[in-house]
C-alpha cells in the first residue's frame, strides 16, 4: 500500500520513504526490504537517492533501547534508520498514536506497508488521507 504526496517535494530534497514491517528474522520479504533500502539510498542517472527508514513493531518490549532481533540488527548494520514501536499484541490499537508521531517526525513522502499488520494500521489510521 503506497501513499504519495505532491511530486514537487521531490525536487527540493530527496524523497523520504517509510516502510512499515513487522519482522523478527531476515527472511525473504525482510531481506528484500533491506536490500531495496540500501539500493534506494544510491542515486544513479535515472533517479535521485531516497531517504529511507523502517518502522517495525516489537511485541512485549519493556526497554526499546535494548530490544533487538535479526531484522533490526540487519537494518542497522546497513545504516538504515530503524524505528521501534512497542505493541502488547499483534493488533494493538495503542500503536496508532505512536505511528502517527513517527510519521510526523519523519514527514515521509511515501509510506509503504508490508504484511497484514502494516496494511491494517495504515488503513485504520488517519495517515492514509495524506501527509500531516
Amino acid at each position: 500500500m503506497l501513499r504519495f504526496t505532491e511530486p514537487s517535494h521531490f525536487t527540493m530534497r530527496p524523497p523520504r520513504v517509510v516502510f512499515l514491517m513487522e519482522a523478527y528474522a531476515v527472511t525473504g520479504p525482510a531481506s528484500n526490504l533491506i536490500r531495496f533500502c540500501v539500493r534506494a539510498r544510491e542515486a544513479d542517472g535515472e533517479r535521485p537517492a531516497a531517504d529511507v527508514s523502517i518502522v517495525t513493531f516489537v511485541r512485549g518490549a519493556c526497554d526499546l533501547h535494548r530490544m533487538t532481533n535479526q531484522f533490526i540488527e540487519a537494518g542497522r548494520a546497513q545504516s538504515i534508520a530503524v524505528q521501534l514501536e512497542p505493541a502488547r499484541r499483534q493488533f494493538d490499537p495503542r500503536v496508532l498514536p505512536l505511528l502517527r508521531a513517527s510519521v510526523d517526525r519523519i514527514q515521509p513522502d511515501i509510506i509503504q506497508t508490508h504484511g497484514v499488520k502494516g496494511h491494517f494500521l495504515l488503513r485504520v489510521s488517519p495517515l492514509r488521507n495524506g501527509c500531516p
